[in-house]
């Protein structure tokens, strides 16, 4: 019985040692990497939180800007409708062309609509041609000799609505505009 005692407090020794060896080297190492992958969860998380924040923020600012884009558009096609009205009441002014009552009537409501609509370049540009067809109504004979003034500040009124109506950068003047007699 002694010698089964014994064999047994050996087999107790090792098995002490043995598990104090396994719990002195394997349980930190396990313990390290498991604080390892905690903190890296965490870190994880943190990112995690900042790019949905930095996310929703870009989301958030897309859309206001697709708004802005948006209301530009609408804003150039209305510019663009009343530019279109102007242009067709401008025809009273042609030389040769009797305007009616409605056509006239049609030119004052589309010259109000472009006080609220058309920027400060193409309000000048319509102010100057109606000052050259008011001074030929006071002054019906000197039509002749401001045929090409006219022409020119017509022109001007149409490049002008051409500009702020989507082609800001066009290259086209006055001496392009060709005018039709038929």
């Amino acid at each position: 019985m002694n010698d089964l005692a014994l064999w047994l407090s050996a087999i107790n020794l090792f098995i002490i040692v043995i598990g104090g060896l396994i719990i002195h080297r394997y349980l930190p190492a396990y313990f390290v990497q498991k604080g390892k992958n905690l903190a890296t969860k965490e870190d994880v998380e943190i990112i995690t939180e900042k790019v949905e924040k930095i996310r929703t923020q870009h989301s958030t600012d897309i859309e206001k800007f697709k708004l802005e884009l948006q209301k530009d558009l609408e804003a150039i096609n209305r510019r663009r409708n009343i530019y279109d009205n102007a242009i067709k009441s401008l025809g009273i002014f042609i030389l040769g062309r009797n305007a009616t009552p409605a056509e006239k009537k049609q030119f004052l409501s589309d010259y109000s609509a472009l006080w609220l609509w058309a920027p400060d370049e193409v309000l000048k540009a319509f102010k100057a041609f109606l000052s050259l067809q008011v001074e030929i109504a006071s002054n019906p004979t000197s039509m002749d000799s401001m045929q090409n003034d006219l022409k020119k500040a017509y022109t001007k009124c149409v490049l002008e609505m051409r500009k702020t109506s989507g082609f800001p950068s066009t290259s086209l003047t006055h001496d392009d505009y060709k005018f039709v007699y038929f």
